[in-house]
């Protein structure tokens, strides 16, 4: 509805992040991905009809996680693939300052690194995307990102010296 009432408001920036938000969170709730992946086609598919290059960019990076949990990367912990190339499109992202986006793409990139066992870059992808929280304020995004760095800090506690250790708890 709030993606309808944009449209015919031609309140396209509303619309734009309604539908990529849907298509977001409901790949966070856990819906089968192949329908994950359609859903944020779709929403590709309207962002650049609005011209939403922005909300455009943040899906394609969701799109692209969504496509590497499908096993269609050979890196998959890395966002590069047929939707999104992370080391194209980060340093355009540092450039133009879009918190949001940098948080999305390191949200992204941690979550795939967890999952694929990559828990040293897990770290470091947790570092960045909370360097950029203040980009999602009253998101679900902070929410994800709290329970994941919770996830990474556990598993990464049992390979760190007593020091880290002790900077883990706190």
């Amino acid at each position: 509805k709030a993606y309808q009432a944009g449209i015919e408001t031609g309140n396209f920036q509303f619309g734009g992040m309604a539908i990529a938000k849907r298509s977001e969170y409901f790949y966070f709730i856990g819906n089968n991905l192949s329908a994950v992946q359609l859903e944020m086609e779709t929403a590709s598919h309207a962002l650049a009809t609005m011209k939403q290059e922005n909300t455009w960019t943040w899906n394609q990076a969701f799109l692209q996680a969504v496509l590497n949990l499908l096993g269609d990367s050979e890196t998959p912990w890395q966002l590069i693939g047929k939707a999104y190339n992370e080391t194209e499109s980060i340093p355009l992202t540092l450039t133009a300052n879009d918190r949001m986006a940098l948080h999305l793409v390191y949200l992204n990139k941690l979550i795939l690194c967890y999952l694929f066992d990559r828990i040293p870059e897990a770290v470091e992808n947790t570092a960045l995307a909370e360097s950029y929280l203040d980009g999602v304020p009253g998101c679900l995004d902070e929410y994800i990102w709290n329970f994941y760095n919770s996830l990474i800090q556990l598993t990464h506690y049992s390979y760190v010296n007593i020091c880290v250790q002790e900077t883990i708890l706190e």
